[in-house]
């Protein structure tokens, strides 16, 4: 069962940018910034252009080593163990709580199409979510797609 708790949207400042994984993979994100207010951040350089990396300080013995953020952040002796993101842009979005799984409320919006959202969780347990869109048409839409 997936529910709307907000009644109306609130607005959030989201990051746009790369998820760098410590495997080389690197995939496209929309993040809202509470998500790493309490990570460390450094500015970078990224294909020419300035960019923010966040990153937190993972065990070494037990995470491995994140050898494409470690290259951007470019510090002698210092590596970054785990997941880093790569901040590109910061625009404020548009955001509603959701009540539900992450995998129900995709399937819900799957048959939209154009339009930039996300849905990202608020907690480990999969209990709510956030679902956050660039404008306020995308965000009737998706609204209108989770209330069937």
């Amino acid at each position: 069962m997936v529910q709307i708790l907000s009644k109306a949207a609130e607005r959030r400042r989201v990051i746009t940018g790369l998820k760098l994984s410590p495997t080389g993979h690197s995939t496209s994100i929309y993040l809202p910034m509470s998500r790493v207010s309490h990570h460390l951040s450094a500015p970078v350089v990224w294909n020419g252009k300035e960019a923010r990396l966040y990153f937190q300080n993972y065990r070494k013995r037990t995470t491995p080593k994140n050898v494409a953020a470690t290259d951007l952040f470019h510090r002698d002796g210092f590596e970054i163990h785990g997941p880093a993101t790569l901040e590109m842009d910061r625009r404020t979005w548009h955001c509603l709580r959701v009540l539900g799984p992450r995998k129900d409320i995709e399937a819900k919006l799957s048959h939209l199409t154009g339009g930039r959202y996300a849905v990202v969780p608020t907690s480990r347990r999969d209990t709510h979510q956030e679902v956050i869109a660039e404008n306020a048409t995308d965000l009737l839409a998706i609204k209108m797609a989770l209330s069937e």
